[in-house]
């Protein structure tokens, strides 16, 4: 637990900020001049000794399809030629959401995505492709 006053670019005139470290999470808020931060630091001091500081959770986290269903209806059909989306909408379909569609996407690691990517690799397909 911990909250720190500190400027991120030390110097005249550059605004001052508020570090918090509780519970394994951390944020930062700039504040402004270094009294306003001192007196939002001590208020939270205060709360996180009563307990009743909490980090307010983020929005909800959506699956992977959610995420890929956006990119395909929004950001490709912008980018892309008609013929360049169905191709991308069909590798989605028929490769990537059945693996990775109802896990949520903030549990898409660097590690199952290799591992989906040498599977497919193993099973044939050209690297290209891939």
């Amino acid at each position: 637990m911990g909250v720190k006053v500190r400027q991120k670019n030390k110097g005249r005139g550059k605004p001052w900020w508020v570090f918090i470290t509780h519970n394994g999470k951390r944020t930062s808020r700039m504040v402004g001049d270094k009294q306003a931060a001192e007196k939002v630091a001590s208020e939270i001091r205060a709360k996180l000794q009563l307990g009743k500081f909490g980090f307010k959770d983020n929005e909800p986290v959506h699956s992977f399809k959610h995420y890929a269903d956006s990119w395909i209806n929004s950001t490709v059909p912008a980018t892309c030629k008609e013929s360049t989306t169905s191709d991308y909408q069909a590798i989605l379909d028929k490769h990537v959401l059945p693996v990775f569609g109802a896990i949520k996407a903030n549990e898409v690691t660097e590690g199952k995505i290799k591992d989906f990517l040498f599977t497919k690799v193993n099973a044939g397909y050209a690297a290209s492709t891939v």
